[in-house]
């Protein structure tokens, strides 16, 4: 399952710092099933980092603006037509905040959708649905996500890039997409690129200063 698809099976709902992970040498120098493991490690144990993305598979279509970190983080999230605001604390608690017409969408209940609209709502995050939203702010679980170790031994190197002023490795997959790896230093994910440009894409930003949502002061626990 390509991480379109991966993402696309997360949204079909109803509705600190980790040690870094050092480069010994630069990337380049690493086959590419090792580039990936390093750039798997090193996503898993970053504090935070943020992402912006769309992913348009099957009919759905998805865009996500968020900072995650080994805890949580939040921040919108944008599912066929439905708008989100979603913050998840200490893994253990969600809140979400959308206006009427993304709840109606959401819930297909008009009634219910203008009590909750615009106001946070916190629930569990064992809530049923509930949990792929702490999913997506838990930066060591969406990275295993979108980056499942079965894509390793397939992954080859297309060659040098450069994305946001880094040199960067250019890996590929089995999917054709490719994936840009920060060659010195942290071998950070840097972007990610479907093999058809329409089919999605994900950056990655702000590794480790990340700016992360605060906690609802006023919310309706559900």
């Amino acid at each position: 399952m390509s991480p379109r698809a991966a993402l696309a099976v997360l949204f079909a709902i109803p509705l600190v710092a980790g040690p870094a992970v050092p480069a010994a040498a630069a990337e380049h120098t690493e086959p590419g099933p090792q580039i990936l493991t390093d750039a798997i490690a090193a996503m898993s144990r970053a504090s935070n980092f943020h992402v912006t993305g769309h992913s348009a598979v099957g009919g759905s279509q998805v865009s996500v603006n968020l900072s995650m970190s080994l805890n949580g983080g939040g921040g919108t999230i944008e599912a066929n037509g439905a708008t989100l605001q979603v913050v998840v604390a200490h893994k253990a608690t969600a809140y979400i905040k959308a206006d009427e017409h993304s709840w109606v969408i959401l819930t297909h209940d008009p009634s219910a959708a203008q009590k909750l609209a615009n106001q946070w709502i916190q629930l569990p995050a064992s809530t049923p649905g509930i949990s792929n939203f702490v999913e997506l702010t838990v930066s060591s679980t969406f990275i295993h996500l979108i980056l499942p170790g079965s894509y390793v031994p397939s992954t080859t190197k297309a060659g040098m890039g450069h994305w946001d002023g880094r040199t960067a490795v250019v890996l590929t997959n089995a999917f054709n997409e490719q994936l840009y790896i920060a060659d010195n230093g942290t071998p950070y994910l840097l972007h990610l690129q479907a093999a058809v440009t329409s089919a999605g894409w994900f950056n990655f930003t702000d590794f480790g200063t990340a700016p992360m949502p605060s906690v609802p002061t006023y919310f309706i626990s559900a």
